[in-house]
């Protein structure tokens, strides 16, 4: 019986229910990834979650099977309630909980968090070959200097597509701020493209509500300054729920 449990157990790739979850990864630092690699454990439960013979893994996807330990939790590893613990390399900054020599690798690659009843918790990141190294669809391959984070932070779906989208790193911190803005990249123009001095213009853009709260009527406001301009203006914003461009 003890036996069927565990290879049941480790069939389930994403993260158990009511277990510390892997809420960011950090595995390409612009350079040399040596000392900066981290992974950022979220305790989502009211009550301190013991870590006490976890295993963090790293896996190769380039080959099935080919997994490899990079640190096993102690007796006194604890994560308090909705708390953060994060494991890393000697140069993360705030410093990690526990420095560890990690070695993750970029894409198709992964690592799982293995618990002393076998159940397990993968990310895998990049176009994989084999399911093992995956929670349903594995989330994309981040470019060097950004790490893969569960946005809003905690959130699960049921699949590292799904739950983790490439954002800034922020070891100990959350990966979503409660409030925040952009114009998203990519997606400004000028109306007509170089306007004559003195000739009106129009500048088309898209916002995105980048925070995990919604802003209401004017509560944000889009504001233009610059020396080109003629007067200067600000503009309030509709209102806009977190991860959404604003209707035209």
């Amino acid at each position: 019986m003890g036996v069927l449990s565990l290879a049941v157990s480790l069939l389930s790739l994403c993260a158990p229910a009511a277990r510390v979850l892997v809420n960011e990864v950090f595995y390409d630092a612009l350079g040399d990834d040596t000392g900066w690699e981290f992974v950022e454990l979220l305790n989502p439960g009211a009550a301190p979650a013991p870590l006490a013979g976890l295993r963090l893994e790293s896996g190769d996807g380039s080959q099935p099977g080919r997994w490899t330990l990079r640190w096993t939790a102690a007796a006194g590893d604890t994560v308090a309630p909705h708390a953060r613990f994060v494991v890393g390399g000697a140069r993360v900054t705030p410093p990690p909980d526990r420095v560890a020599a990690l070695d993750l690798q970029n894409g198709p690659d992964a690592l799982r968090l293995v618990w002393p009843d076998g159940a397990v918790e993968v990310v895998g990141w990049g176009a994989h070959e084999f399911a093992e190294y995956a929670c349903g669809a594995p989330a994309p391959d981040a470019p060097s200097g950004s790490a893969l984070a569960r946005v809003p932070d905690g959130i699960d779906r049921g699949g590292n597509l799904l739950d983790f989208r490439v954002a800034p790193p922020s070891p100990g911190a959350a990966n979503q701020p409660q409030r925040a803005a952009a114009v998203v990249r990519g997606r400004t123009r000028l109306v007509p493209e170089r306007p004559s001095a003195g000739e009106a213009a129009a500048l088309e853009l898209t916002l995105d509500n980048r925070g995990a709260l919604a802003w209401s009527s004017g509560e944000a406001v889009l504001a233009l300054l610059g020396e080109p301009l003629a007067t200067p203006g600000a503009w309030p914003l509709p209102p806009l729920a977190p991860g959404h461009p604003p209707p035209p």
